[in-house]
């Protein structure tokens, strides 16, 4: 007797998504960005204001497959079946940004030791590498404690204000973007700013800064990088898309 898999059961454009959550959970994995399974990363379902892909609880990042994802409403209630409970910190923490920002169509919230690093930094993400000045000003919010409740959320969705890559001071990283791959590659771009810093700051001298006129100037030179659809941000995560299968394969079952 013949199953149903779980692809012939939703359209090709969730599906489509959903390979490409799972490989972001695979990649940063690959990188050592993973953390267990406390950090987190979402989607929305296309064409489905009102629903979201999400990790489930118990699967550290190298474990998730586009079919273990979970799917659930703005409520966080679970709309397909799974051995596993639903991600509660994950809900709490993202979804008011996809309220905040309807664009938002992925949101990826990691603790990399560099991004981490980085958010522990009085200064905070330095304009002194290319990746960094590529990104542009970002945002911050400070500590208040572990807390990880709506009002929490609340405070990340404000947090982010007009842009898309957040400092979370002590704690980590989060961006969204408006396709997976646009928030990966935010992602990816922050993540090897901050650890491009530190390993600068591991020497003595003072770290070099262009002049502020070339600050200003260089995000919108980088949009063939950064925006939504850049072609060359497109080309890099089709190129990542490739690495996923060949060294870990198996996340878009």
């Amino acid at each position: 007797m013949s199953t149903t898999s779980l692809k012939d059961q939703v359209s090709p454009e969730e599906w489509r998504t959903r390979v490409e959550l799972a490989a972001v959970f695979r990649l940063a994995a690959l990188d050592r960005w993973a953390d267990l399974a406390m950090a987190h990363a979402s989607a929305r379902v296309p064409g489905k204001d009102d629903e979201f892909l999400i990790l489930p609880t118990h699967l550290t990042f190298d474990e998730i497959t586009a079919s273990s994802l979970h799917k659930i409403d703005r409520d966080g209630h679970l709309l397909t079946p799974s051995p596993y409970p639903p991600h509660k910190f994950a809900y709490l923490l993202q979804m008011p940004t996809y309220r905040r920002h309807p664009e938002a169509k992925c949101i990826i919230h990691l603790h990399s030791h560099a991004g981490t690093a980085v958010s522990m930094q009085k200064q905070g993400l330095l304009p002194s590498s290319q990746y960094a000045l590529w990104l542009g000003p970002i945002s911050y919010m400070d500590y208040d404690g572990h807390i990880a409740n709506w009002a929490e959320g609340e405070r990340v969705a404000d947090a982010f204000g007009d842009n898309k890559l957040l400092m979370m001071r002590c704690h980590g990283t989060m961006g969204w973007g408006e396709n997976v791959g646009h928030a990966y590659i935010l992602t990816w771009l922050l993540t090897r700013a901050c650890e491009k810093q530190i390993m600068a700051q591991s020497g003595q001298s003072e770290l070099y800064r262009p002049p502020p006129d070339v600050i200003a100037r260089t995000p919108s030179q980088a949009r063939s990088i950064t925006a939504p659809d850049g072609p060359f941000g497109r080309q890099n995560w089709d190129a990542a898309l490739r690495r996923v299968a060949k060294e870990s394969p198996g996340f878009d079952t």
